[in-house]
C-alpha cells in the first residue's frame, strides 16, 4: 500500500510538472538578498512589538528594501570561468557592465544554463563557437531553450547540416547569428572581441591555423576593454589573462577536464 501510494504520488508529480511554466529557472539569490530577506521577515514578525503606528517599525522595514536597490545599480565583478567534458573545453567570461560571453557551448545544455543563472544572469550577450565540430556546440539548442542568447558567432567556412539547422531555427527565434574571420573585431557594450587564426605561443595550445576548410582547425578568441584582456586559445584549452594590476595579470589557466576554474578580475 505504501508503495502504490508513491507510485501514485510521484506520478501526478510528473504530471503535474509536464504543464508549461510549472518550473522557472532563476538565480541563486545572493548572500546580500539572503540577509536582506531574513532581515525584512524579522522585522515583520516584531511589528506588535515594534508597533504599527510608530516610525521606527517602517524605517527598520525600509533598510533591507534599500539595501537592495542599491545593489542593483552596482556593476557585476568581471570574471572568467573554465569549465569541460571528455571532449569539450567551454569557458565563460563576465564583464560588469557588457554581460555574459560563452565560448564553445559543447557541454550539456542544462549544465551550460546552471552556469549562467549560478553568476546570477538570465540571458548570454554573445556565444561563441571556435570550430563547427559537433563537441563545440552540441548544448547550444538546449541552452537556447533554458537561457535568452542575444547573439551567437560562428566561423566562416562551411557548417555541418545538423548545425546549420540549429541556427536556422534559432534565428527564427529572434537570435542574432553572424560569421565572423580571423581578425575581425565584434563590439559587445564596450569589450572588442577578435577571432584569430591563432595566437597561442604555448605549444599546446596551438591550432593549426584557420582557412574555413579543414576539420580540425579553430579560431583564438580575444576580449579586450580597458581593465582587462582575455585570451582563449586552442579551443578553449588554455586562457590567459593579460592587462591587469595584481595577481590575476599574466595567468595563465589550464582547461582540464573535471578540472572547474574560477577567477575574479
Amino acid at each position: 500500500l505504501t508503495g502504490f501510494g508513491l507510485a501514485l504520488f510521484i506520478g501526478l508529480i510528473k504530471w503535474f510538472a509536464a504543464f508549461e511554466y510549472s518550473s522557472v529557472p532563476v538565480s541563486p539569490p545572493s548572500a546580500l538578498t539572503l540577509a536582506a530577506c531574513l532581515f525584512f521577515v524579522i522585522v515583520l514578525l516584531h511589528a506588535p512589538l515594534l508597533g504599527f503606528r510608530r516610525r521606527r517599525l517602517y524605517a527598520l522595514a525600509a533598510v533591507p528594501l534599500l539595501a537592495l536597490s542599491v545593489a542593483g545599480f552596482m556593476p557585476e565583478k568581471s570574471l572568467v570561468s573554465v569549465f569541460s567534458d571528455s571532449d569539450t573545453r567551454s569557458v565563460l567570461v563576465r564583464h560588469g557592465r557588457a554581460g555574459l560571453f560563452l565560448i564553445n557551448p559543447g557541454v550539456s545544455g542544462r549544465k551550460l544554463a546552471n552556469s549562467v543563472l549560478h553568476y546570477g544572469e538570465r540571458e548570454v550577450e554573445a556565444l561563441f563557437i571556435s570550430t563547427p565540430a559537433r563537441r563545440n556546440w552540441s548544448g547550444l539548442e538546449e541552452l537556447a531553450r533554458l537561457i535568452r542568447i542575444k547573439k551567437i558567432v560562428t566561423p566562416y567556412g562551411a557548417l555541418p547540416p545538423e548545425l546549420q539547422g540549429a541556427l536556422v531555427r534559432l534565428s527564427a527565434l529572434g537570435v542574432q547569428v553572424e560569421r565572423a574571420w580571423p581578425q575581425d573585431t565584434l563590439v559587445f557594450g564596450g569589450v572588442e572581441v577578435r577571432p584569430d587564426w591563432s595566437a597561442a605561443r604555448d605549444p599546446r595550445a596551438r591550432s593549426a591555423g584557420y582557412t574555413g576548410r579543414g576539420p580540425g582547425e579553430g579560431l583564438d578568441w580575444s576580449l579586450k576593454t580597458s581593465g582587462f584582456e582575455i585570451m582563449v586559445l586552442g579551443g578553449g584549452s588554455l586562457v590567459t589573462v593579460k592587462d591587469l594590476p595584481g595577481p590575476a595579470a599574466g595567468r595563465v589557466i589550464e582547461n582540464r577536464p573535471g578540472a572547474a576554474v574560477e577567477m575574479e578580475l
